[in-house]
C-alpha cells in the first residue's frame, strides 16, 4: 500500500516553522522560571490540559458538520500513540534540563533534532537522506559548535539529558509527519494533548505533595500561559509540518535558539560572545543551504 504524500508548500510552512520556533523559546523561558516553583511533570499536565480546553471549543463546532466520534476516531493508532508519548519525554527531559542549564544551551541541545531526524528516519522508514544536505546538516552542526564552545561542563548530566530531548524529538517529529498522512491536524493535536494530561496526570500522583500542594495564583498563571504557548506551537508545528518535510521544517527550528539568546539576556542578563554571533551566522547559512538543496521530491513512503 502506498500511501498519499501531503503537498509541498514551503511558503506555508517556513512562516509556521519560525513561529513555532519563538513559542519554543517563550515556552523554555516559561518552564525555566516554573522550574523553582512546582514539578516537571505539574508543568506538563497544566500544559496539554490547558492547550486540551483550548481545542475542545474548536472540536464541537467541527462535530456539527459530522459525528464527534468519527472526527477523533484514529486511522493510524500506533503514529498517534508514539507521537504522544515521545512528545510528552521529550519536553519532560528538555523541561527538567532548564533547572541546570542556560536557556540557550538547553535549546540549542534540543535542536540536536535535525541531525538525529536522517538516522531515525533510514531505521524506521528506510528513507535514504539525499547526501548533498549534509553539507548544510554539517553547516548548522558547526554553528552549534561555536555557540557552545564545548567544554566540560558541556557533558554534565544535564547536557546529555538535553541532548537526550532532541534524539526522541527526532521521533516525535518523525512520527507526526507520518501522522499527517493518515489523520487530520485537529486528531493529532487532541491525541498528544491527552497522552500528554493522562502521563504526567499519572505522575503527579507519585509526587503528589509538591506538585498538588504549594500551587498559588502565580503559579497557575505562569502554567497556564505556558499551555497557550504550547497550544500555539503545536498549531504551527502541525501546519508547518503538513505542508513540507520534516526534515527541512526542523532546520528553520534552529531560530529557537536566536530567541532564547535574546530572552537569556532580557530576564537572565547572560551575555553573549563573539563565538555565539558566529555560531548564529552558520546555523543561518545551514538553513538556507538545507532549503535551496532540499530536492523536490526525495522519497516515497510505502506501507504493507
Amino acid at each position: 500500500m502506498e500511501y498519499q504524500r501531503p503537498s509541498h508548500k514551503f511558503s506555508y510552512a517556513i512562516p509556521f516553522a519560525i513561529f513555532a520556533s519563538l513559542l519554543i523559546a517563550l515556552m523554555g523561558a516559561a518552564a525555566k522560571i516554573l522550574s523553582s516553583e512546582t514539578t516537571t511533570e505539574m508543568m506538563i499536565f497544566w500544559r496539554n490540559g490547558v492547550g486540551l480546553l483550548i481545542q475542545l471549543p474548536l472540536l464541537f463546532y467541527s462535530s456539527r458538520k459530522g459525528i464527534f466520534s468519527e472526527i477523533l476516531k484514529p486511522k493510524e493508532w500506533k503514529v498517534l500513540l508514539i507521537r504522544g508519548v515521545t512528545s510528552y519525554f521529550t519536553t519532560y527531559l528538555f523541561f527538567f534540563s532548564l533547572q541546570y542549564l542556560h536557556l540557550t544551551s538547553t535549546t540549542l541541545l534540543f535542536n540536536t533534532t535535525t541531525f538525529f531526524i536522517p538516522i531515525i528516519a533510514l531505521i524506521w522508514m528506510k528513507i535514504q537522506i539525499a547526501h548533498r544536505l549534509w553539507w548544510a546538516i554539517g553547516t548548522a552542526f558547526l554553528g552549534i559548535i561555536f555557540v557552545l564552545h564545548p567544554t566540560e561542563n558541556l557533558f554534565q548530566p544535564a547536557s546529555l539529558i538535553a541532548l537526550a530531548s532532541g534524539i526522541l524529538g527526532a521521533i516525535s517529529f518523525l512520527s507526526l509527519r507520518l501522522a499527517h498522512y493518515s489523520d487530520t491536524t485537529t486528531r493529532n493535536m487532541f491525541y498528544v494533548f491527552v497522552i500528554g494530561m493522562a502521563i504526567a496526570g499519572i505522575w503527579t500522583l507519585f509526587t503528589f505533595e509538591k506538585s498538588w500542594c504549594h500551587l498559588n495564583m502565580h503559579t497557575i498563571a505562569l502554567m497556564a500561559t505556558l499551555g497557550l504557548f504550547y497550544f500555539c506551537y503545536q498549531a504551527c508545528l502541525n501546519g508547518a509540518v503538513r505542508f513540507a518535510p520534516v526534515r527541512l521544517i526542523s532546520t528553520f527550528l534552529f531560530c529557537s535558539v536566536i530567541f532564547s539568546i535574546i530572552l537569556d539576556t532580557m530576564i537572565w542578563k547572560t551575555p553573549i560572545e563573539m563565538s555565539t554571533m558566529i555560531g548564529f551566522a552558520l546555523i543561518v547559512i545551514g538553513a538556507v543551504l538545507k532549503l535551496l538543496l532540499y530536492p523536490e521530491d526525495d522519497y516515497k513512503i510505502k506501507g504493507k
